[in-house]
């Protein structure tokens, strides 16, 4: 599927997750990729299980070759500062089906990474995103895919 626009994505806020580190709360963040490249992150809310954060970015993505498993990837983290950062879980959403129309749901429960990892997750994680097709108006990050890979800069 050809993608050429806007995509309008707010990471809202999570609630219930874990736990992150050996104290009774975290400070959780998100961080937004495609690719294992990263979009944007949230900035960190100190001492919440149920953080709000309300970031509101746009990205411009254009490609050819944009299948329905390329992802949009929230994950979200307790951030430490004196070791790595604890995952707290992910939401996968599909970058055809948005720029296809299809109703994205804004509260996604938050899921594990895939083997061989097992993480203990909890929670869900509440996001907008919506797809406007054509060049950006505004001034917005952008990417592109070629020959399969995601990368920066129009294309």
């Amino acid at each position: 599927m050809e993608v050429n626009g806007v995509f309008d994505v707010t990471v809202v806020s999570a609630y219930g997750t874990q736990k992150g580190g050996k104290v009774d709360q975290s400070d959780p963040y998100c961080k937004v990729s495609v690719k294992d490249l990263e979009l944007f992150r949230t900035e960190v809310v100190k001492n919440s299980l149920s953080p709000i954060w309300n970031c509101r970015k746009q990205v411009h993505i254009e490609g050819s070759a944009v299948s329905d498993s390329e992802m949009i990837t929230f994950d979200v983290y307790d951030h430490d500062r004196l070791s790595r950062d604890d995952f707290l879980g992910r939401v996968e959403l599909s970058i055809a089906a948005i720029a296809r129309g299809e109703e994205v749901e804004k509260v996604h429960m938050l899921k594990g990474r895939s083997l061989p990892r097992k993480d203990a997750v909890t929670g869900a994680l509440t996001v907008e995103v919506r797809f406007t097709q054509g060049p950006p108006t505004d001034s917005c990050t952008n990417w592109h895919f070629e020959n399969g890979k995601f990368r920066p800069g129009s294309a």
